[in-house]
């Protein structure tokens, strides 16, 4: 197996904790990037270029080291290896802290009601196999995950984990979402955290490992920059704004974006105390760019 070594242009804390040193093997090949694996550890963490946004576990090196690497192809063994030095590089840990009482106010109402009616309003189905107006829907399967008792909580939590295809799950990437406004809402000790964190010991089992760790960050409020992003313009009242942060968060891999994003307005639509109508000024009829 080749061995390369690499100075970061940036490292999350979560990833410079998990390298500590070790030799990263590259697990997977992406469009944009590439997943690398850590010895003794489930978890994969991302390493890409600039301008992706930022990951709980992420590495971001130059635009022309990651095109060396890609151009590069597996060696011969059918391996490459990576080592970083991180002595140095900028650190970074992406979190979303509590806004509340904004998201309950009316211009963070509008702005979650505009993005509902646009995800209601898509064709096709999500990566829960769904509509958009299904899984928003008063009677949605996923209701019991806000505000239910624990038994009822967490089956919906249980049947969601792992739930779809590909490296991130459709229904892990609902969670995520989901997770997130939780944080934006209450931070810690949320009652959705906390069903997750009944899961721990079985969350390898029950997922990839890519998703795994997402969760496991979000779980102790670590999310993508986008998505952050998203929860903290949630109740400044710029729609323009907050449209096309939600653009960002949707336009994320195939459906995994649009799947975070939709848990995150399940979130909002039903953690509020008793149903609120949703309806707002000039709801858009196509997606926010």
């Amino acid at each position: 197996m080749r061995s390369r070594l690499l100075v970061p242009l940036a490292i999350s804390d979560a990833a410079a904790a998990l390298i500590a040193g070790r030799t990263c093997a590259v697990t997977a090949r992406h469009r944009r990037g590439l997943s690398l694996g850590v010895p003794g550890s489930p978890e994969v963490i991302y390493l890409s270029a600039p301008g992706q946004g930022l990951l709980p576990l992420h590495v971001v090196i130059s635009g022309a080291s990651l095109g060396q690497l890609l151009a590069q192809g597996p060696g011969p063994d059918g391996g490459l290896s990576l080592r970083f030095i991180v002595t140095g590089v900028r650190r970074f840990t992406v979190r979303i802290r509590p806004v509340a009482p904004g998201l309950d106010a009316g211009p963070a109402r509008d702005g979650v009601a505009v993005i509902h009616a646009w995800l209601c309003s898509r064709p096709g189905l999500n990566g829960l196999g769904e509509s958009g107006a299904e899984s928003l829907a008063a009677a949605s399967r996923w209701r019991p995950l806000f505000g239910a008792d624990g038994p009822r909580r967490a089956g919906a939590l249980r049947a969601l984990v792992g739930r779809g295809r590909g490296t991130t799950p459709a229904g892990d990437d609902f969670l995520v979402g989901a997770l997130a406004h939780e944080w934006a809402r209450s931070g810690a000790g949320g009652e959705l955290a906390a069903g997750l964190a009944a899961l721990a010991g079985e969350l390898d089992g029950l997922t990839t490992p890519v998703s795994a760790g997402y969760l496991r960050a979000a779980a102790r409020g670590e999310f993508s920059s986008h998505l952050a992003r998203l929860a903290r313009q949630l109740p400044q009242g710029r729609q323009d704004r907050l449209l096309a942060q939600a653009g960002r968060v949707a336009a994320q891999g195939a459906t995994s974006g649009l799947d975070t994003l939709t848990g995150f307005i399940a979130a909002a639509r039903f953690s509020q105390a008793g149903e609120w109508p949703l309806s707002g000024p000039d709801l858009p009829s196509s997606p926010p760019e």
